[in-house]
């Protein structure tokens, strides 16, 4: 499957670390909230795909929206994604804070 028909996604990938020995902690909760907060204002509203990995990263995509897409590539189609950098979890709504 190719996220947001093969168009770009905005991309966060959130890991939290013991402050002593630096190991990963299995956090997702805190992890997805710091991701949300972080891709907080970009993308499209429809949906967003969430994964915590085996790895104890999460990851969070959003779709980019068209205007998104005019900003920063005006003069030019942008590249389409052909894949996406690992699993991407499943498909559900937009997140919203507050």
């Amino acid at each position: 499957m190719r996220l947001n028909d093969g168009l770009p996604v905005w991309h966060a990938s959130v890991s939290v670390q013991d402050q002593r020995t630096g190991i990963l902690l299995p956090a997702p909760s805190q992890s997805e909230m710091i991701a949300i907060r972080l891709l907080e204002g970009v993308g499209r509203d429809d949906g967003e795909w969430w994964l915590f990995s085996e790895g104890r990263v999460g990851h969070l995509r959003v779709g980019i929206t068209e205007n998104e897409l005019e900003s920063i590539w005006p003069d030019q189609d942008p590249p389409l994604a052909t894949v996406d950098a690992g699993e991407s979890g499943p498909y559900r709504m937009r997140t919203r804070l507050g």
